[in-house]
């Protein structure tokens, strides 16, 4: 009996991990997604604290949440950047609504520094 269970347990977190790695490079896919790491890499706060020379990459838990479809969406996303003056997480709320994208609020919090509040706007053309 205990052979089962163990067998069955076993199972059921293969099963659970193998979803959530489904789910994080999932959230990757997204329109969303782009426009996130494109707000991190053109934003001033962003270069002056970690540098213009960053990678962006979605946080391991609590990454991102999207919904919507069509022309009018929302989105949220935790990234981990790291670049030449250093590393932090940037949280983005973006919306979109008329198929245009708007940074709606967002902050950087540095790593052994400060936390800054980037610039609310819209995004693209």
């Amino acid at each position: 009996m205990k052979h089962k269970i163990r067998k069955s347990l076993t199972l059921v977190t293969i099963l659970l991990l193998f979803a959530w790695v489904i789910g994080y490079f999932w959230g990757t896919r997204f329109e969303a997604y782009d426009v996130a790491v494109g707000v991190v890499k053109s934003d001033p706060l962003v270069a002056e604290h970690i540098g213009r020379d960053l990678s962006a990459r979605i946080a391991l838990f609590d990454g991102y949440h999207v919904s919507g479809s069509g022309t009018d969406a929302s989105a949220q996303y935790r990234l981990v950047v790291k670049g030449s003056k250093g590393s932090g997480i940037v949280d983005l709320a973006l919306s979109r609504e008329v198929g245009r994208w708007k940074l709606l609020e967002g902050s950087l919090a540095v790593e052994d520094g400060p936390s800054v509040a980037l610039q609310p706007r819209a995004i693209g053309r």
